[in-house]
């Protein structure tokens, strides 16, 4: 199991949290038959996108890995950098002939990903068809 978190915390002299700029977690868990679920919680951006595709590229490389899930039910944020290591992730794990989806996307994280047509890249599922 992989385990990075990332806080960036402002205190004030009273040692309470003030404010909270940027941080992520990734957790790497493995399942029976080669998968590999990677575990992201908090913001994804410039601060914090490096470490994630650290994280992804050790899952996407791990021997016997064949197919990799990113679940971002608990991502908060996204922004151009989080797109940039999907798309390399995704990219990655097509040469080594591996699969990369993504799950669970939600509000503003799912909007993004769809409008930017990242969605079908890391195989989000499609939207049922407005009436």
């Amino acid at each position: 199991m992989i385990y990075v978190t990332l806080p960036v915390v402002v205190k004030d002299q009273g040692e309470r949290p003030v404010a909270i700029s940027t941080d992520l977690q990734a957790t790497t868990t493995s399942e029976p038959g080669g998968r590999r679920i990677v575990w992201v919680e908090g913001e994804l951006d410039l601060a914090t996108a490096g470490r994630l595709a650290v994280v992804l590229e050790k899952a996407i490389q791990s021997a016997g890995a064949t197919e990799i899930i990113i679940d971002l039910a608990n991502l908060r944020f996204l922004d151009a950098s989080g797109i940039r290591v999907l798309v390399a992730s995704h990219h990655l794990a097509q040469r080594l002939g591996r699969a990369l989806r993504a799950r669970n996307s939600r509000g503003e994280v799912d909007t993004v990903l769809r409008l930017v047509r990242v969605a079908g890249l890391v195989d989000l599922p499609e939207l049922p068809a407005s009436p």
